[in-house]
């Protein structure tokens, strides 16, 4: 089997098509949906967003359809879809009009596709 064979599928965000996937990144949010990208197309996000810092991205409205949520975590996957080491996270979730300290354990995430 060819590596291209054995890499996970995603769902960019960015709508692209033909992108290898080389890796990805997932915003995961409070209402627990994700978006997905590949890495290639996580630096233009950043930059149509102008943010300076993966971290700016954590707390800001979910950009699934439909869905009032915010970003929570942000992990980086392989192309095999493994997380990495790199990841960032909200220590504080938003519940409500509460605010809590996070102590759910942050494993892999599953695939979700996003209407």
């Amino acid at each position: 089997k060819s590596s291209v064979q054995n890499t996970a599928e995603i769902s960019c965000h960015m709508g692209c098509r033909d992108v290898p996937n080389l890796g990805h990144v997932s915003l995961c949010c409070s209402n627990s949906c994700f978006t997905e990208f590949h890495c290639q197309c996580w630096g233009v996000f950043m930059e149509n967003l102008q943010l300076r810092s993966e971290q700016d991205v954590l707390g800001l409205n979910c950009s699934a359809q439909h869905c009032q949520g915010t970003i929570q975590e942000i992990v980086f996957l392989d192309r095999y879809g493994k997380q990495t080491s790199q990841k960032h996270q909200n220590k504080k979730r938003i519940t409500g009009n509460k605010t809590s300290i996070d102590t759910k354990p942050h494993g892999l995430l599953k695939s979700t596709k996003l209407d």
